[in-house]
């Protein structure tokens, strides 16, 4: 007889929203919140992988504000606890323009996002239903995690023996990011912009822990699933396509409802999106 898998808990994994204040846009979103309340079967939980609101770079601090307001007056109904992660666009910069951004936006924009998101820190991990979610701040070193950071995640990693779920803006191991490289002729910038450098350092460390059984991320606005040495890697495509415009090349906006089982399996379905007129 086959015992079938017991399932511990429905996520639904969503990223690269990308919010302004643009009538379209917020009626879009609000229905996708509302689509998620509405399903049957509907997840536990939301994971937020970042790009929350539509670039904070160089904007004024009002407008940086309106932006955090909408996504927190969306949010405000969802019966679903939200769980976040800080995107590129949401804090700004890289270091060599922070002195810039102090002269045009002087306010601390990384405090304002994480107390609007509700994030217990740039980086964080939780238990849930047999699993155990461990969030990382994918730029803390330009796209790399930081020796402390690092530290951190290998003892979270050490003190369960759950099925892991890591949670990152950025791709940890990804397809999508080299194919974008490939379809932008941005190949000199591979995989700097698109994927975490660091990307070898995690995977030997993920070797030593076998119970980490799913990766997800955002950030490239296309869509993979890869299985690369035990571990799943599934790259979300954005809520908000390509800037809102449609479709990101072949790749439609949508978010992801993910299965996770007591043994450590992951079924996915993409839901796909059609933004408001």
């Amino acid at each position: 007889m086959i015992i079938q898998s017991k399932r511990s808990l429905r996520i639904a994994h969503v990223t690269d929203c990308h919010i302004y204040n643009n009538t379209r846009v917020i009626s879009s979103m609000k229905r996708m919140f509302t689509g998620l309340e509405a399903m049957e079967d509907k997840p536990s939980i939301i994971i937020n992988t970042g790009d929350t609101i539509l670039d904070a770079n160089f904007k004024k601090r009002s407008i940086i504000e309106e932006r955090w307001e909408i996504w927190s007056r969306i949010t405000s109904a969802v019966s679903m606890p939200i769980y976040s992660l800080l995107g590129n666009h949401d804090v700004v910069l890289p270091p060599v323009f922070r002195f810039l951004k102090a002269l045009y936006n002087p306010f601390p924009d990384k405090i304002l996002a994480l107390q609007t998101l509700k994030m217990p820190g740039l980086y964080y991990s939780f238990n849930l239903n047999g699993w155990k979610f461990i969030g990382l701040n994918s730029i803390a070193k330009r796209y790399a995690l930081d020796d402390k950071q690092f530290e951190w995640l290998d003892r979270e990693l050490a003190s369960t023996t759950l099925p892991v779920c890591i949670f990152s803006h950025v791709p940890l191991v990804s397809v999508a990011s080299f194919i974008y490289h490939l379809q932008k002729k941005r190949w000199w910038a591979f995989p700097r912009k698109e994927m975490q450098s660091d990307s070898f350092k995690l995977q030997a460390l993920f070797k030593q822990y076998k119970n980490v059984k799913l990766c997800l991320s955002g950030h490239v606005h296309y869509t993979d699933d890869v299985e690369y040495n035990g571990v799943r890697y599934l790259c979300g495509g954005a809520v908000c396509g390509e800037w809102w415009k449609g479709p990101s090349d072949q790749f439609p906006p949508e978010y992801t409802i993910i299965d996770l089982y007591e043994d450590g399996k992951v079924e996915k379905q993409l839901v796909y999106l059609t933004h408001d007129q």
